[in-house]
């Protein structure tokens, strides 16, 4: 069994459509859909509820932060293999659940492959091939719930407590990586953006070395425009497809 987390903070609802267009779509069924979304107003979970199908948890405007919903995510899951499928994240084809069941086991988490896109630039992030030093994506993280047990999203980390969940499972359990492509995600969310708020994050949470390197990615960014930001800070990291 696979449960698919889905955490959203209503607004563009078009990019929760494809997240859950790309869910409905899967051709093996042995999974959960579990939704935490936020900020929704009564009519808008009346649609939601109508749009998912039947076995779906939808939980509404109870978290306190994306982590705290990914959190909420996690102690509504069984016993199975655990994947997060944010609002806009999707699935790149019908046959992922199958893949994602077919390639994981119960000894240690899996690493798949994903694609990163930057409006018309798409980004191949091989699991296969990217070193230790990158952190990996949630995307294309899956993990059994035997293996997180109780562990949590840190809430006090407010830009990258993936990162650290992720590593912590990755140096108690170990890692398996695939080459399989099974999500695609737009670039621009919280802990690869940069800007004043992440600035002043990092070196509260990491130290002035951190901060200071967080600073000089958004002033690159701010000088070169989104897409060619991504495109020299990925230029040795990921191949562009």
């Amino acid at each position: 069994m696979l449960f698919i987390i889905t955490v959203y903070r209503f607004g563009a609802v078009d990019e929760l459509k494809r997240t859950l267009d790309s869910i409905a779509s899967q051709k093996v069924g042995l999974h959960t859909s579990i939704i935490v979304c936020s900020n929704a107003t009564e009519s808008q979970i009346e649609w939601l509820q109508g749009y998912v199908s039947d076995g779906t948890i939808i939980i509404a405007n109870q978290d306190l932060s994306l982590y705290d919903a990914m959190n909420i995510g996690l102690d509504n899951c069984g016993r199975g293999f655990v994947y997060f499928l944010n609002g806009g994240d999707s699935f790149v084809d019908s046959e992922c659940v199958g893949t994602i069941l077919h390639s994981v086991n119960n000894d240690c988490p899996s690493l798949f492959s994903t694609i990163q896109t930057c409006g018309d630039d798409r980004f191949l992030r091989d699991a296969t091939s990217i070193g230790a030093d990158i952190a990996p994506a949630h995307q294309g993280f899956v993990c059994h719930m035997d293996h997180i047990g109780e562990l949590r999203f840190d809430l006090s980390l407010p830009i990258a407590a993936d990162h650290y969940f992720m590593r912590s499972l990755i140096v108690k359990h170990g890692l398996v990586r695939h080459c399989d492509v099974i999500a695609s995600f737009e670039l621009g969310g919280i802990s690869n953006y940069p800007c004043l708020r992440t600035v002043r994050s990092r070196y509260e949470y990491q130290g002035l070395y951190r901060s200071l390197l967080e600073f000089g990615k958004l002033f690159l960014r701010l000088i070169l425009g989104k897409k060619f930001y991504y495109r020299v800070i990925f230029f040795k990291k990921f191949s562009r497809v």
